[in-house]
């Protein structure tokens, strides 16, 4: 064995020069060979040595060669593939900082390679079957690899890179054992791919073969993983994040293992699952899901959307965890889960047994029904009596009561005592945020499941009010997000006309807006655009009637201002401004009309002069007590705080909401009150007949919203009260009108087009489809709104019918 040292005294560049050699004489199989100047030394013909350290320069292919040793390439050295062909004797490997590149022509993998440098490939690399090529320094590839089959390409260096001109085929495998693969263009690989480390992909990255995953990819927004082949495993730590795009093409997937994927997922093939599948990002299915017994698939946050050719198959579960899960397709289901989210769409699920314990929000010291919203248990055509739980274990920090009387462990109740609101959890004085029971629930003596249902208790915190210096603006301590504040008519309040509170926000201490100070032109304008309407108040009441309070929640941060509008409503004001009027009837909390007292950090009372001039300057006319409190506002009342919006909200119910209505009357006439469902808060219909949509101040709104009005007629006699329950449908928006002395039907045959004189009028809460313009609706409390039944406003009473009405889910 001889150590030949590289001289340069040849010709300067040829290896098989001898006069380049120390020795004069090319290095052969038995030689342990050196070359360090940095110098472009070409062969085009066999290297077979013992070993050869590159410490600098380049050793470049240029022919049919064949290369045999051990090479070492130091760091900025470098071996060339550049001729026709390049072949590797049996042992051979090439280690070192340095680089070995594929410029152009085939390298042949005939027998194992192990290439520990950083690898280059611009051209085509073929294994040869039963062959093994290693990359376990980083590599980057913008070429091809023909993998015969039973053999393989190994990533285990520190970083892959695929980019364009990249392309995998043949029956073997492509390995990523271990570092980082970077798919950097679109990139398909024909090959069997496996996978145990990370791939992050940056285009669109095709698995054409087979594939098996045991690590994790990161797919970028508007990239894709497309699973292409015949059968895709995704198996133990299988992981999947990002923006972009897993796309089940063809072929099966098998999910071996727990696999989450964070990304968008669609299929539109055959998924099996044998443990358990999650789709926490946005989901297109329109393929088959074949579930193992125990086996799930759990739609989390995001939007899952179940397209027609949806199959689901096996003894699995289906579980819906949050988001929305809208359903195109009829589908069956052995068994559906619902803890969280929503399902829409024009499909339906029909579950075998369905399993549905969706954790109930509530406030420390709240009670709260249990209901079918909330806790569902069914299996086939078994009854709600025969399905029975049976209580594991109690709540830690609250009582569960059936139809009033506490339960204990191994007490019983059925699904039907649900669906009927006899179960309800009240919370306990302690300050724990969670609460929890667990069951057994069968179905005639069969075990359904064993579960538990939960409670998540907000911390019940009362903002407290500031002093800020400015009399009559308020604001709150920051410390919390919101503020709850109840409004209630004081019974000390002594009005001699009707007239409406509302709040406004401003914009710092001294109640300015804009700029604008309090008093100054354009002032009331900026505040009536801010205003939101706390509630009318009564001078004259009817008989049996109690003025309720107004719950309205505001952001900590909020600086607040009230107003009284003096023997009016807001409506009445917005309309003269929108005219281009001047309102002289709108009294602000920074006048001299406002006294505040009883002022505490939580609460104070607003005392009002109705009069502009001041009157008898006693404040007691409207007195009104603002509380800081921790209820959360009324259902149903979202849009009540603003201008002409007296409406019912029931978009917040699912299915059939039970509603008690109280009706008291202080009027001649003997009114009819219904509802109608509006589009949008602005009062749009739509016209069943036609399918044209309809606005308030459009020809023909009067008669399309009466003759499409609910099933629910409320009346009363003069100084009477009457209590109504019904129900009503939830989802929806239901605004009033009143047929002023006389019926629907009065209304529709005598005078449709609802003009004066004509006939019974109908009147509504938008001001634009009333025939005089007028308002004819005001707020007195939460869900409680009062009615003016004389054309023209009449005398601004709103007591001729009033009705107040409570929402309870059956």
């Amino acid at each position: 064995m001889a150590l030949v040292t590289w001289t340069g005294s040849g010709d300067g560049l040829s290896w098989n020069d001898a006069a380049n050699w120390d020795i004069n004489a090319v290095p052969s199989v038995s030689d342990e060979v050196i070359i360090n100047t940095n110098v472009n030394v070409t062969t085009d013909v066999d290297i077979t040595v013992v070993s050869l350290n590159l410490a600098a320069g380049t050793l470049t292919g240029t022919g049919n060669t064949t290369w045999s040793g051990n090479f070492t390439v130091e760091e900025n050295a470098s071996v060339k593939f550049s001729g026709e062909t390049q072949a590797f004797g049996s042992g051979t490997s090439f280690q070192g900082l340095g680089l070995v590149e594929l410029e152009s022509g085939i390298f042949n993998v005939d027998e194992d390679l192990t290439i520990n440098t950083k690898f280059t490939n611009k051209s085509e690399v073929k294994v040869k079957a039963g062959k093994k090529l290693n990359l376990t320094g980083d590599s980057e590839i913008s070429g091809s690899f023909e993998v015969d089959e039973n053999a393989s390409l190994e990533l285990i260096g520190l970083t892959h890179t695929f980019a364009a001109g990249s392309d995998f085929l043949g029956l073997g495998t492509v390995d990523l054992v271990s570092g980082e693969l970077n798919i950097e263009d679109e990139v398909s690989i024909k090959s069997k791919f496996k996978s145990k480390s990370k791939v992050k992909v940056k285009n669109k990255f095709k698995l054409e073969g087979d594939s098996e995953i045991n690590g994790s990819f990161e797919v970028d927004e508007n990239a894709s993983l497309e699973l292409i082949g015949l059968t895709h495993t995704f198996a133990a730590g299988s992981d999947f994040l990002g923006l972009g795009t897993v796309d089940l093409v063809s072929g099966e997937l098998n999910i071996e293992d727990e696999v989450s994927i964070k990304s968008k997922f669609k299929s539109k093939s055959k998924v099996k699952v044998k443990n358990k599948f999650k789709l926490e990002g946005d989901s297109e299915i329109s393929g088959s899901f074949d579930l193992d017994d125990d086996a799930t698939v759990e739609f989390a946050e995001g939007s899952h959307i179940l397209d027609t050719g949806t199959i689901f198959t096996g003894a699995g579960s289906v579980r819906l965890v949050g988001g929305t899960l809208t359903v195109n397709e009829n589908i069956n289901v052995e068994l559906l889960e619902v803890t969280g989210g929503t399902i829409e769409g024009t499909g339906t699920i029909t579950a075998n047994k369905q399993i549905q314990t969706i954790a109930i929000n509530l406030d420390e010291g709240e009670s709260k029904v249990i209901s079918n919203q909330f806790l569902v248990v069914s299996a086939g055509n078994t009854s709600a009596e025969q399905i029975i739980y049976t209580l594991t274990d109690l709540p830690d920090e609250g009582i569960l009561l059936l139809n009033g009387i506490a339960l204990e462990i191994n007490s019983t109740f059925t699904q039907a005592d649900i669906n009927n609101g006899l179960l309800t959890y009240a919370d306990g004085d302690s300050d724990a945020s969670s609460d929890s029971f667990s069951f057994n629930a069968t179905a005639n003596g069969e075990l359904i499941t064993s579960s538990s249902f939960n409670f998540t208790v907000e911390e019940n915190l009362i903002a407290e009010f500031r002093n800020i210096g400015t009399t009559g603006i308020f604001a709150f301590e920051e410390i919390s997000s919101s503020a709850k504040l109840k409004f209630s008519v004081d019974i000390n309040s002594s009005p001699s006309f009707n007239s409406e509170m509302g709040v406004f926000f401003v914009d710092d201490d001294l109640g300015s807006i804009n700029g604008i100070a309090p008093g100054e032109a354009g002032y009331l304008q900026l505040a009536l655009s801010r205003a939101q309407v706390i509630s009318s108040v009564l001078y004259n009441p009817p008989n049996g009637f109690e003025q309720g309070s107004r719950f309205l929640e505001f952001a900590s941060s909020d600086r607040l201002g009230f107003y009284l509008v003096s023997q009016g409503t807001t409506d009445q004001v917005l309309s003269q401004v929108a005219a281009g009027e001047t309102p002289n009837n709108v009294i602000f909390s920074t006048s001299t009309n406002l006294q505040v007292s009883n002022s505490t950090s939580t609460s104070f009372t607003l005392n009002w002069e109705e009069q502009l001039d001041g009157g008898d300057t006693s404040f007691d006319d409207v007195v009104i007590n603002v509380e800081s409190v921790g209820t959360n506002p009324t259902p149903g009342t979202e849009f009540q705080a603003i201008g002409q919006r007296e409406l019912l909200d029931l978009r917040s119910f699912e299915g059939e909401v039970s509603a008690s209505f109280t009706v008291n009357r202080e009027a001649a006439f003997n009114n009819t009150i219904s509802f109608y469902v509006v589009q949008n808060e602005q009062g749009t219909i739509l016209d069943e007949l036609t399918g044209q949509l309809v606005n308030p101040e459009e020809q023909g709104y009067a008669e399309i919203a009466v003759r499409q009005s609910i099933e629910v007629e409320l009346f009363v006699e003069n100084q009477g009260t009457v209590n109504i329950v019904t129900q009503l449908q939830g989802g929806e928006i239901l605004a009033p009108f009143v047929i002023a002395d006389g019926s629907i039907s009065d209304f529709l045959n005598t005078n449709p087009e609802n003009l004066e004189d004509e006939g019974s009028n109908a009147y509504f809460t938008f001001i634009g489809a009333n025939p005089d313009q007028a308002d004819h609706f005001a707020m007195l409390g939460d869900n409680t709104i009062g009615v003016e039944d004389l054309f023209g406003g009449g005398d601004n009473d709103f007591n001729d019918v009033i009705f107040k009405v409570d929402f309870t889910v059956p």
